[in-house]
């Protein structure tokens, strides 16, 4: 991380009946793990009136808390602040993320998945933006995802078959130069394939209600093989392909009502499963 010094600054301010003192804080790094004292050279008038020390709270608030002068007067740290005395005011220090986990839906393709928050450096009275997050780079899964006002999000209409983990690479950066990059693993549920829905009935009749027949679900399975049979045995329709549905035609040919046969084999997880299939008309 990268440490600031505190600047040179002058300043004046009234004090008791109208005395004016003039404050210089000299240059001093903040790499040492101790700040305090430091001192303050105080002069009242043409002159020098005391040397005064600065107290300072170290650490991840780290901030000039208070001083005295000879009047007992203290001086706030947002007083200080304001004048730019202080260098590690929000300075980034690390990210988290409070959900990693989300439901994959055929429908839907822009997801919330979770909030972003950054730890930073900040001054009592600090009262900055916060600081932005972002996808670092093109790489790893990154494409699948978008981050809006440090909120992540699944953006994403394909449906990376036989994925169910996602590793994504995320960057703040302050106002200052300095970043934290950081790794997060991303995992999409899915229904199980023995417990998805397969509709037995259909109506291809060109009202555009259940027009087709599929299975969206097993879109997010990988190696899928669909299936459908007459009664003799004769397969009318395959793809592998589980946003293809069948549309009750064969060779281009609308084919009769009645009871037809599908099977749907999942490669990834060897499983199979048979049913039958109502084609109507009404």
């Amino acid at each position: 991380m990268r440490t600031g010094a505190l600047a040179f600054a002058s300043l004046n301010w009234r004090v008791g009946l109208g005395a004016f003192f003039l404050i210089f804080l000299g240059s001093t790094s903040l790499q040492a793990q101790s700040l305090s004292p430091l001192t303050v050279n105080t002069a009242g008038g043409y002159a020098k009136a005391a040397d005064f020390s600065l107290a300072y709270s170290v650490g991840e608030q780290s901030s000039i808390s208070y001083y005295t002068t000879a009047t007992a007067s203290t001086l706030s740290a947002g007083f200080l602040q304001d004048f730019g005395f202080l260098d590690r005011d929000h300075l980034v220090l690390d990210l988290s993320l409070n959900n990693n986990s989300f439901a994959g839906s055929t429908t839907v393709f822009f997801i919330p998945v979770g909030a972003f928050t950054v730890k930073s450096s900040r001054t009592t009275t600090s009262a900055k933006t916060p600081l932005v997050t972002n996808l670092y780079g093109a790489g790893y899964d990154n494409p699948f995802f978008y981050i809006n006002d440090n909120t992540l999000f699944w953006n994403s209409a394909d449906p990376a078959p036989g994925k169910e983990t996602f590793l994504i690479l995320a960057q703040v950066k302050d106002r200052k130069g300095n970043t934290v990059e950081k790794f997060f693993e991303i995992k999409r549920s899915r229904f199980e394939f023995s417990s998805l829905v397969v509709n037995n009935s259909f109506s291809p009749n060109g009202d555009g209600i259940n027009d087709s027949w599929g299975v969206p679900g097993i879109r997010f399975y990988e190696g899928a093989r669909i299936s459908v049979y007459d009664n003799v045995g004769s397969r009318l329709f395959y793809t592998e392909s589980p946003d293809q549905g069948w549309d009750g035609t064969f060779n281009g040919k609308q084919l009769p009502v009645g009871t037809y046969f599908w099977t749907i084999e999942i490669r990834e997880t060897g499983e199979l499963r048979r049913g039958m299939l109502n084609l109507i008309r009404k």
